[in-house]
This record gives structure tokens, C-alpha cells and sequence, in this order.
């Protein structure tokens, strides 16, 4: 795609799914595909900070073009996939997921997160638990 962009003359940056930049400092992306895919229209962003879409729920690997292209969103997803029902933050063995505030989509301890998976184990249990409820 990037390339098919180039010979239309926009400049264009794929960027791969393997990772997205990151502040190691605050393990926040620096370009948050997820944020991205929202603005695309794709979905919504749940309480277990995953992005949860119509056709895959929150199991999708995200990949960017970044492009001067002008592009207009492919949907506009309107439904808060997210149910609200906490069942994602009950779910967490390391409890780093909690009940986000006024104005946010999810309150997460990152660090937790990382600490977690730094020991050797996998997890996945918040995207299971979210997986059961929209079914």
C-alpha cells in the first residue's frame, strides 16, 4: 500500500505490527495505533485498553500507514463495544486494570502489565473475559 501511495507522489510510512514506538519511561506508545484505529473509524477502545471492533471484538493485530494522502474514515463506528461490565477488570491477575474516571475509556497500570509478562508469563485473561461477554 505504501508503495501504490508513493507512485501517486504522498509520501508514506508503513509501520509494522511488531510494536508500536514507546516510551520505555511511561511504556506509553508514542504513536498509539489503537487511537489510530479509532479515528479511522474501526472501533472503540475497551476497559481493558484494547481496541474492540465490530467483526473481531478485541482480537486484532493493528499495523499503520502513516500517509499524506487524503483519506476519509472507512466507518464510523457509533457503538461503545465496551459493555461496561468490568468483567475485564475482575479478570486481571495483576490488577492493573481499574474503573477509569470521568472522560476516560480505561484507567491501566502498564507497569503491572509488563512485570507480569517480564516473568515469563502470558496472559490474555482480560481480553478472554472480554471475548466471553460479547460472545
Amino acid at each position: 500500500m505504501a508503495d501504490l501511495l508513493r507512485k501517486e507522489g504522498y509520501r508514506s510510512l508503513p509501520l509494522p505490527a511488531a510494536g508500536c514506538p514507546t516510551d520505555q519511561r511511561t511504556l506509553s506508545a508514542i504513536f498509539s495505533y489503537k487511537d489510530a484505529a479509532v479515528l479511522a473509524g474501526l472501533g472503540t477502545i475497551g476497559r481493558h485498553s484494547m481496541l474492540i471492533t465490530p467483526q473481531y471484538g478485541p482480537r486484532q493485530r493493528l499495523a499503520c500507514l502513516l500517509t499524506e494522502a487524503p483519506m476519509e474514515p472507512s466507518s464510523t463506528v457509533q457503538k461503545d463495544y465496551c459493555v461496561n461490565c468490568d468483567a475485564c477488570i475482575r479478570a486481571c491477575p495483576t490488577r492493573a486494570l481499574e474503573k477509569p474516571g470521568p472522560g476516560q475509556a480505561y484507567s491501566m497500570n502498564p507497569f503491572a502489565c509488563r512485570n507480569y509478562r517480564q516473568l515469563g508469563l502470558t496472559c490474555g485473561v482480560c481480553l478472554r473475559a472480554c471475548d466471553e461477554v460479547l460472545g
